[in-house]
This record gives structure tokens, C-alpha cells and sequence, in this order.
């Protein structure tokens, strides 16, 4: 999950993709049911690729 958030065949995106994801789920424990620290991250994929399709760093051409 962490490499398709940020972008495939970048480091640079895995990282922050990764950071994302744990953030997200560190919110999610605090404020939210333990069963929403597991379905928040999808929730997140599926905004971030609705708007960002390859990714944060992800190129055009693959």
C-alpha cells in the first residue's frame, strides 16, 4: 500500500507514502474505534488515487 501511495519506482514517494500511512493510523487509534485504525489507510488510498493516480512522485510513463 505504502509504495502504490506514493508512487511506483520512487523512493522518495515510498518514504512520504509510508509517513502517510502511519500518521493516518496513529490518528485513527487515538481518536477514532480500533476497527477504523485498520479501514482509515484504504479510505486514504482510494482518496489519494481518485486524485493522484500514479502516486505522490509516480511518473507519467511506467
Amino acid at each position: 500500500m505504502t509504495v502504490i501511495v506514493g508512487g511506483l519506482g520512487s523512493f522518495g514517494g515510498a518514504l512520504l507514502g509510508g509517513l502517510t500511512i502511519g500518521v493516518a493510523e496513529a490518528i485513527a487509534a487515538l481518536m477514532f474505534t480500533p476497527s477504523m485504525k485498520t479501514a482509515l489507510p484504504y479510505a486514504l488510498l482510494i482518496i489519494i488515487l481518485i486524485f493522484r493516480p500514479r502516486g505522490f512522485f509516480g511518473a507519467k510513463d511506467i
